[in-house]
């Protein structure tokens, strides 16, 4: 895949995670669906340097 291409999927890849990111910082979760949909192991994985979700 050229270079170019690579930048490009790059900062589409970038943006996503950013998206995911936000969504989170400005969603109401409660307990009940963190432990339906594991949604701080979504966050984690998308976010590794955060050690828990953006609240806490």
């Amino acid at each position: 895949m050229p270079l170019k291409y690579l930048s490009i999927y790059n900062i589409i890849l970038k943006h996503q995670i950013l998206r995911i990111k936000m969504a989170f910082e400005n969603a109401i979760i409660t307990k009940e669906d963190d432990e339906r949909y594991g949604l701080t192991n979504i966050f984690l994985k998308y976010n590794p340097s955060d050690k828990s979700l953006p609240d806490q």
